[in-house]
């Protein structure tokens, strides 16, 4: 399933970016004046070798140095497109000491002016989905669990499956939000991934749903799910 929160952030790089080249847009401008020019240059001051923030997606960078400014601004900053450059490097994996701080993030946000799948709220679930760890179990499962956060707590839900040590508790929260519109899919996932042999049933229920990619996910979860001894949980 394509991620639609990195697609939205993309497409929006490449308006900032422009067939005329990113100094000569009004976008880049006001990303610049809105903190851009400003982190960038601090980050450079730390000895980070970019250009602009853009530059913290390459490969190989080790950008540790950058967390505690990214940190700083992340609340600061409400120009979307700067707020998703921040987002995005704060997902790169030496930034895990920033993990926190989305977290909390997400929950400062005012939901009456965060709506859709290209929310800031959905983007960071996004982003934390591929990253936390077991210390932050608690917030995640507390998010996923509360209805209140609709589809933004997708990227949550999803990431119920990385911890297998606790599975057996997680297991029946899982199949529990199966019966939710909102966070299905990421839940049949999360299953899946938890070898949830038990529940394959369930899951099955929802084979004809009108919705393709959740089609989809079931047929996954038959195909990983019903080669399963059942009588085996080892993961």
């Amino acid at each position: 399933m394509s991620d639609p929160n990195r697609d939205e952030w993309y497409a929006m790089k490449r308006v900032l970016e422009g067939p005329i080249g990113r100094r000569e847009t009004a976008a880049l401008r006001e990303f610049n004046e809105a903190g851009g020019a400003e982190i960038a240059r601090a980050l450079r001051e730390l000895g980070l070798d970019i250009e602009d923030l853009g530059d913290l997606q390459r490969n190989g960078l080790d950008g540790t140095p950058a967390v505690p400014v990214l940190v700083e601004w992340l609340p600061r900053v409400d120009y979307p497109p700067l707020k998703l450059e921040i987002i995005f490097a704060l997902g790169r994996p030496w930034a895990r000491s920033g993990i926190p701080n989305l977290i909390e993030e997400f929950l400062r946000i005012d939901p009456g002016t965060d709506e859709g799948w290209g929310s800031m709220r959905t983007t960071i679930g996004g982003v934390l989905m591929f990253r936390v760890t077991a210390e932050h179990l608690p917030a995640v499962l507390e998010i996923a669990t509360d209805a209140s956060h609709g589809i933004h707590r997708f990227g949550f839900v999803r990431a119920l499956g990385r911890y297998p040590k606790e599975r057996d508790r997680l297991i029946p929260v899982l199949a529990e939000l199966l019966a939710d519109e909102d966070v299905r899919i990421p839940a049949i996932h999360a299953l899946t991934r938890l070898k949830a042999v038990e529940h394959l049933p369930a899951i099955v229920e929802f084979a004809d749903s009108s919705y393709p990619e959740v089609r989809r996910m079931v047929r996954q979860a038959i195909k990983r799910l019903g080669a399963i001894d059942p009588r085996s949980t080892e993961l």
